[in-house]
């Protein structure tokens, strides 16, 4: 095997659709080089030749590249993700912008010092986590019926020393405490959805993270179902939720909730529901 230059990879990355910033980004991570490294490097090595042939092979089957480095950034932070888990998407950031806003709004209303967050079907972790560390004041359990799921999230909490607690549950059935904040995003695609999705998405993300039966709203009423038992009576309920299920979603939680709105994401889609105001508490 001969040595090769930069070029020679960078138009094999752009042949698959990565711009020139993305290549290079892309070819320090396979090499753990930096930027510097890169712009001096003359040729590509034998051995870096070898590891970048094998990270753009799997590019060229349809592994997203964040799925290929298993790293990926939310919130500004770095996390670490794998083909057990979704990778972060941006939408999700403004569930956690929310989550934090109820979070100050429960501070202000009862005077709490501290505030008790449970992250449903915690994935990555991404969620739970990021609340954990933007505010000091809440106390966050991370839960998820994968064990695989939750190494990873326990990897990301390690890695960014969050203080938070996992538990592996399938929904509520092993919660057993009572939260101020219950935040989740939960699989909410409809199988026939499912089948329309990219390779990239079908080989690479777990289904079970994906896709819920009744046409994608499942999770949701078996949530409603049970909330009451795990929702303290000034507490709030932030879901996110598919780009055309907000209809649908409030009106699951009307039935519990008084006070239901639906948010927009960044493309004005439906994006997350939040409930407050728990009707009949007993």
């Amino acid at each position: 095997m001969k040595n090769f230059s930069k070029s020679f990879f960078l138009k094999q990355l752009e042949d698959i659709g990565l711009s020139e910033h993305e290549s290079i980004h892309f070819i320090c991570e396979c090499l753990h080089i930096s930027y510097t490294e890169f712009v001096l490097l003359e040729n590509i090595n034998i051995a870096q030749s070898k590891e970048l042939k094998k990270c753009i092979s799997k590019a060229k089957k349809g592994m997203p590249v964040n799925k290929i480095l298993k790293k990926s950034y939310f919130y500004g932070r770095e996390f670490y993700i794998n083909n057990n888990v979704l990778a972060p998407r941006l939408d999700t950031e403004l569930v956690v912008e929310k989550a934090l806003k109820e979070i100050n709004d429960i501070i202000n209303a009862t005077k709490k010092n501290t505030i008790k967050v449970l992250d449903l079907c915690t994935g990555s972790g991404i969620i739970g986590i990021t609340i954990r560390l933007e505010n000091n004041n809440a106390t966050v359990d991370c839960s998820d019926i994968s064990a695989k799921a939750l190494k990873v999230a326990k990897k990301n909490s390690i890695s960014l020393n969050a203080d938070v607690t996992f538990i592996k549950s399938n929904l509520f059935d092993k919660i057993i405490e009572k939260y101020d904040i219950i935040v989740s995003n939960p699989p909410y695609i409809s199988k026939n959805e499912y089948e329309n999705l990219s390779i990239s998405v079908k080989k690479y993300d777990p289904y079970i993270s994906l896709v819920a039966k009744d046409s994608g709203l499942d999770i949701y009423k078996r949530i409603q179902r049970d909330i009451k038992k795990y929702l303290n009576e000034n507490g709030a309920l932030v879901l996110e939720i598919g780009y055309n299920q907000g209809a649908e979603v409030a009106k699951i939680f009307e039935e519990t909730f008084s006070d239901v709105k639906v948010y927009k994401d960044y493309n004005n889609n439906d994006r997350i529901v939040i409930a407050k105001g728990v009707k009949n508490v007993r």
